[in-house]
């Protein structure tokens, strides 16, 4: 579902994936577009942030049944009255991520320390050596 506004946009989409991983996926994502955490709560799987571009980030999992809803809502730094630069392109580029991260690790996994793609059958990580 996505709700579009004047200088904003919101959307939530569902992912059959564990929320613990979805979680990790969401974390690695903020620190990829480099969003300045304002605050960040591991209990209820919120971030809140600012971008570079000053645009308030709030990103949420929320665990339902055997899936999981990502919600992003991305705000400009105020709400604009005229023109309509809405913030979908970061909201795309958000999800654009997060589905690439997922089809990785449906094909193998991540390692947790290096953040290399690398095969689900390995014991140790051939890139840093870490064990799986």
């Amino acid at each position: 579902m996505r709700v579009v506004g004047a200088g904003s946009c919101f959307e939530s989409r569902k992912y059959h994936v564990a929320d613990s991983k979805a979680w990790d996926f969401v974390c690695q994502i903020v620190t990829e577009l480099e969003i300045k955490i304002s605050q960040l709560d591991y209990e209820n799987y919120v971030i809140k942030g600012q971008d570079q571009k000053e645009n308030n980030y709030t990103i949420g999992i929320k665990p339902i049944a055997e899936q999981v809803e990502v919600i992003i809502d991305v705000a400009g730094k105020k709400a604009r009255l005229f023109g309509f630069n809405n913030n979908v392109k970061s909201v795309e580029i958000f999800f654009g991520k997060f589905e690439k991260l997922l089809e990785i690790y449906e094909q193998g996994k991540i390692c947790p320390n290096c953040q290399a793609n690398i095969a689900k059958e390995v014991k140790f990580c051939p890139e840093c050596g870490t064990p799986q």
